[in-house]
């Protein structure tokens, strides 16, 4: 698009911004593809005009992950469109560059308004139902790990070091369940040597 179609499109009510969208996560190359992933996707939208992207280089973060984000200029037909987008994608930056001034009637501003408050309430329910399902597959797993240990037990007793290779968790994160089973009266210990002695009920 040359600056002259640019021009026009903006007097006619179209917006230009620019905009950034994160991405952090591992490995490096999940990044990498998740990226250019977006970018494509972006590009393929009907209701945008993408002018320039460019994919930044990954970089090393903390806690081993890595970092890149997307920086690209996309015209808009429209304010809704623009709410749309940054729903959708959650860009951690959104700049307008044209018009300097947008003016809208007062009913076009209620409506935005009510779709924002809709597209709100819609992602508070699926926060609430990620919430739920997490909730039941920690749930399973803290079950799941304390019959490992029940089963590692059965024959025989074992040191700490040999319930996390059998169960395949390090000793800060199985310590919780074996204090769980001792308050239970379902294992013991000696020392750092484990015993089963009752029955799990689940």
């Amino acid at each position: 698009m040359d600056k002259k179609e640019l021009k026009e499109k903006i007097e006619e009510g179209s917006i230009l911004t620019r905009i950034i969208l994160e991405i952090l996560g591992k490995p490096k190359e999940h990044v990498e593809k998740t990226a250019k992933d977006l970018e494509k996707q972006i590009k393929s939208l009907e209701r945008l005009t993408v002018l320039s992207s460019e994919v930044a280089s990954v970089e090393p973060q903390e806690e081993g992950l890595f970092s890149t984000f997307i920086e690209t200029e996309i015209l808009f037909k429209n304010i809704h469109h623009i709410l749309d987008f940054t729903f959708n994608f959650m860009p951690s930056s959104v700049e307008i560059l044209e018009p300097d001034k947008i003016t809208m009637k007062t009913a076009r501003f209620k409506d935005l308004i009510h779709d924002f408050i809709g597209k709100h309430h819609q992602v508070e329910a699926m926060a609430r139902e990620i919430k739920a399902h997490n909730s039941i597959i920690t749930k399973k797993m803290r079950i799941i790990i304390k019959n490992m240990i029940i089963l590692g037990l059965r024959d025989g007793d074992k040191d700490i070091k040999t319930l996390c290779k059998m169960v395949g968790v390090d000793e800060k994160g199985i310590k919780p369940y074996l204090k769980e089973l001792e308050e239970q009266n379902i294992i013991t210990h000696s020392k750092s040597v484990y015993t089963m002695i009752g029955r799990l009920n689940v």
